[in-house]
């Protein structure tokens, strides 16, 4: 009786080369993406820059709308090892502010860098199925991680740990959709920008007793007129007396 034969395992050299060409194919993508749009991809651009023919590209993505969202998952998934590669050093800071201050870099970093894909998938995607589907299962998870994040550190309740990530992510996608001059007059100082999410987000994450109270306007800030007299300084009635 002969032996039997072992089943032979799947290569996986075969899988990673294959793996490896499609994120290629990808990046190539990626890249007409970043410089002329979601208008300007066509599937005769991605081929002329990656170097392979029309026909590998629609027998490996179907067509445009399936290169599109594969491009948006392989930028996912880039940004998610910026995230973890951050993430591993903010997460390793003790000290809440510092902890804080990381954040906002980080928010600051990752969608300035991808500016131009982030704006894309975002116009894109709100109105085509597939895309915004994506767009929010990646959003939910960066959330739950940061927000967690935020909770245990600095222990304070999860809302609050929520809205300071609703503020830095609001933030962002101001930046990626508009031009500072789109949206005030006042000169852009990233640096002073940075230090005021930050002192907002340490408000909302401090207790309410912490807060400061509003301080008084100075007197001689005030404007003449504005504040009523005191009752010592109101006229007398012409009568003699002040009651009825």
């Amino acid at each position: 009786m002969s032996a039997t034969r072992p089943v032979p395992a799947v290569r996986a050299p075969q899988q990673a080369r294959s793996r490896a060409s499609t994120e290629r194919l990808l990046d190539a993508a990626l890249e007409v993406l970043a410089r002329a749009g979601v208008g300007g991809l066509t599937i005769a651009d991605v081929s002329r820059v990656a170097g392979v023919s029309v026909g590998s590209l629609y027998h490996r993505f179907g067509d445009r709308d399936g290169l599109l969202a594969a491009c948006q998952q392989r930028f996912f998934d880039r940004v998610a090892d910026e995230w973890l590669t951050t993430g591993t050093a903010i997460a390793e800071e003790r000290d809440p502010r510092a902890l804080l201050e990381r954040i906002v870099a980080a928010f600051d970093e990752v969608f300035g860098n991808h500016r131009s894909l982030f704006r894309a998938f975002m116009v894109t995607g709100y109105d085509e199925p597939t895309l915004r589907a994506q767009g929010i299962a990646f959003s939910r998870r960066t959330a739950e991680l940061m927000i967690d994040l935020l909770a245990e550190r600095t222990a304070a309740p999860r809302e609050a740990a929520d809205t300071v990530y609703r503020m830095l992510f609001g933030h962002a996608i101001l930046e990626v959709m508009f031009d500072d001059g789109e949206v005030s007059g006042a000169p852009a100082d990233r640096t002073r920008r940075r230090a005021h999410l930050v002192t907002a987000a340490a408000a909302l994450l401090s207790p309410p007793d912490a807060r400061a109270s509003p301080r008084p306007v100075p007197a001689a800030t005030r404007t003449a007129g504005t504040d009523p007299p005191s009752p010592a300084a109101r006229p007398a009635s012409r009568g003699g007396s002040t009651t009825c």
